[in-house]
């Protein structure tokens, strides 16, 4: 039982650059969308809007992405164990963003990155938790 929390902290250590490619590549996949709609569509989207949906895009992508590789990696993992450190990891990119923010000032990039970051972790708990009790 031992080894098995010690293969799930180093396995769920690897959540962080999973994570920031998944962030990037779901961010160009809702830019891309964006783009698609604004090109076809006759209603398009306010760039407020567009940066909402795109960071939507990227934390869903994101948080599918880090669990699917993760659960491939090793399908006996602790579901509790893999959820500390990327829960750590996300609470504190979501304080270097809000600590950015107030010396900074808060703009759309804040925005995307408040919407992604929660986004990014809740779709890893929900889809690590699938992953795990489906198998």
């Amino acid at each position: 039982m031992t080894k098995q929390y010690i293969i799930t902290f180093f396995v769920s250590l690897l959540f962080a650059p999973i994570v920031v490619l998944a962030q990037v590549f779901g961010g160009i996949i809702g830019e891309i969308y964006v783009w698609f709609n604004n090109f076809i569509s006759f209603i398009k989207f306010p760039f407020f809007l567009g940066r909402i949906i795109s960071s939507i895009i990227a934390g869903t992508l994101a948080g599918y992405i880090s669990a699917l590789l993760i659960f491939k990696i090793y399908k006996k993992l602790s579901f509790q164990l893999a959820l500390i450190f990327p829960l750590l990891l996300i609470v504190v990119a979501i304080a270097g963003d809000i600590y950015y923010a107030n010396k900074n000032g808060y703009d759309l990039l804040f925005l995307g990155h408040i919407i992604r970051n929660p986004l990014t972790f809740i779709f890893y708990f929900i889809f690590l938790k699938e992953f795990k009790f489906k198998n």
